[in-house]
């Protein structure tokens, strides 16, 4: 029977977020904590607004969170509430994500003494405003560490930045690919979607933005559609473009061919229905919901944009086109449903590419090298 480490004897680290609602960041930052070793480091989580749904999730998990209940815009007190917390946590490590806490919680990490702070970029929106982007460059100088998820995020980074090379590095996203196996889809989806046995599903899980163009996706899928009426599109998400893409489909005559999902906490299994998967996105750091489909041995689209071709190896384990490209889009999904055994072909090495490079444990246990001070 194991002994039960006493508390005393872990490494108290601090993980802070904005707040734990549902994104892939999110969804990273969570999984990062569950998979970090218990038996060597104490995990506090602190969300500067609300908790989230997925912050619940880890409550129920047994972790502790805390809301500082952040208000919006310049607030000195919550600078004050952090330090107040490292203090009596004894806090040892900090290690941030999203702009805020980068400032706030760095800010509070370095007034505190503590020496290691990690921050976490998970890709800039480099269309960012001057202000927020002068903050983040600002909290770059607080941090001892700074982790981008893709290379293609770190050149950005350096470009644009200015940063010290030697405070860099890669730590790429990973996923759990025992629950994001392959498996039988859940055959009960089918009727609860609308869906017939007989329907081809094409699937795309992201929120609804200008980012993530589903859009384009949406007039590719019209051609797709007319070249067999029997293909269906299921897009699972929200946001605040899904008014503008439900008239879209409307007036393209997808109304019966388009299933809007909402939100579902079911990934896996609708994972495992889709006979592709589907990233039609504008800009990417390193997608979660890209590797969870080819964990999930499905065959995928993804756009050649941010760390989309660090995952994807084009026509090897999946399929890159340009972006806002309809035709393009709609070529690579035709074929992909139209050839069996290329479609295997992709989906198999799709599988085998995310347990040898993109698991959780290998992303775990590189975060766990950066807090004992190692790259």
């Amino acid at each position: 029977m194991l002994k039960a480490i006493p508390l005393k004897s872990r490494t108290p680290v601090a993980h802070v977020f904005l707040t734990l609602n549902i994104g892939g960041m999110e969804k990273v930052g969570t999984d990062l904590i569950n998979a970090i070793d218990s038996d060597v480091y104490e995990n506090h989580v602190v969300c500067l607004k609300e908790i989230g749904v997925l912050g619940n999730n880890l409550n129920d998990n047994g972790f502790e969170i805390v809301s500082l209940e952040k208000k919006d815009g310049f607030n000195l007190s919550i600078f004050f509430s952090l330090v107040d917390y490292f203090k009596k946590h004894e806090i040892k490590i900090v290690h941030t994500n999203n702009s805020g806490p980068h400032f706030w919680a760095g800010l509070a990490a370095l007034y505190c003494g503590i020496k290691v702070r990690i921050h976490t970029n998970h890709g800039r929106n480099f269309g960012w405003k001057n202000r927020r982007a002068w903050l983040d460059r600002f909290s770059s100088m607080i941090s001892t560490t700074l982790v981008c998820v893709s290379q293609d995020s770190a050149d950005k980074l350096l470009a644009s930045d200015k940063i010290n090379p030697s405070k860099l590095t890669v730590v790429t996203n990973g996923v759990d690919t025992d629950t994001f196996s392959p498996a039988e889809n859940a055959s009960q989806l089918y009727s609860e979607l609308g869906l017939q046995p007989d329907h081809v599903v094409i699937g795309s899980i992201a929120r609804f933005s200008l980012d993530k163009d589903q859009e384009t996706l949406i007039r590719a899928f019209k051609l797709v559609y007319n070249n067999n009426p029997k293909v269906r599109l299921v897009l699972v998400g929200d946001g605040e473009t899904r008014s503008k893409l439900e008239l879209l489909t409307a007036d393209l005559g997808l109304a019966d061919s388009i299933v809007f999902t909402g939100f579902r906490s079911d990934i896996v299994e609708l994972l495992r229905l889709f006979s592709v998967y589907v990233l039609s996105s504008h800009t990417e750091g390193l997608s979660i919901s890209l590797l969870e489909a080819m964990s999930t041995r499905r065959p995928v689209v993804a756009t050649e944009v941010g760390g989309n071709p660090e995952i994807v190896n084009d026509g090897i384990n999946g399929l890159l086109v340009r972006e806002n490209d309809v035709d393009h889009l709609a070529e690579s999904l035709i074929k992909t449903l139209s050839d069996n055994i290329f479609s295997e072909r992709l989906s198999k090495a799709a599988r085998e590419t995310v347990v040898e490079l993109f698991s959780l444990k290998t992303m775990a246990d590189h975060y766990q090298r950066l807090y004992q001070g190692q790259k």
